[in-house]
């Protein structure tokens, strides 16, 4: 094989290319549904979020998304607990399907919402339970509920810390240690107005859905808005 010559070779400038424009990803809604064998379903509704880059504004979805629930946090629980979400799916569905809210937040944006997932002939009865719920609570962001959701969220951050790969995603992503009492400062002086006013930016987002697995009595996202 010939060994290039010094002159045939291009040499890249590569404060060239950090010169390169960052242009934000948009956020345009959609749906997407794959079905395949499995007897089971998993079915995503979300809205538009936030970026981890407005601290304020990740922790303010932080909170809102503990009001909603996270899933089942002890070993061996079951039935969904003080879980918003996942109490009323198990209830519609005997248990047969859960929920939790989501929340990822992107450099440029994010994703906020509810996961459902259990049997595929359950899962009408299961996202029209927990789409009732994620609207509902949407529309009446309560007191009690912004201060129970603050100490959720801090026993989260809490946990997340505890893993040193954690920490080592925060110093990437955003260039600095995670900062545990400032976290906590963080949390206490967001307000339930501040929850409310996020609240009513995701109600008029535009919607994403995603549905994959034994879809067939899974609902359309026309059919949740």
């Amino acid at each position: 094989m010939p060994v290039p010559k010094r002159d045939d070779i291009e040499i890249v400038d590569m404060e060239d290319i950090f010169k390169i424009p960052h242009l934000p990803a948009k956020y345009y809604g959609g749906e997407l549904r794959t079905k395949n064998k499995s007897p089971d379903a998993t079915f995503i509704f979300a809205k538009q979020g936030v970026s981890y880059n407005n601290e304020k504004e990740m922790l303010t979805s932080g909170i809102l998304q503990m009001i909603l629930g996270t899933g089942i946090s002890m070993k061996y629980g079951s039935g969904g607990g003080s879980n918003k979400l996942s109490s009323a799916v198990c209830q519609a569905t005997d248990k047969k399907c859960s929920a939790t809210g989501i929340n990822i937040n992107y450099s440029d944006s994010g994703l906020f919402g509810y996961a459902v997932t259990g049997t595929g002939y359950e899962m009408r009865a299961a996202v029209e339970a927990a789409n009732k719920v994620f609207k509902e609570t949407l529309s009446d962001i309560k007191s009690s509920d912004v201060e129970a959701a603050k100490n959720k969220l801090k026993s989260a951050y809490g946990y997340y810390a505890e893993n040193d790969a954690n920490l080592m995603y925060e110093v990437g992503t955003k260039g600095k240690a995670l900062d545990l009492n400032a976290v906590f400062k963080s949390i206490d002086q967001i307000s339930q107005q501040d929850v409310a006013k996020f609240a009513d930016k995701l109600k008029a987002s535009p919607s994403t859905a995603s549905a994959a697995g034994n879809i067939m009595n899974t609902p359309v996202l026309q059919e949740l808005e």
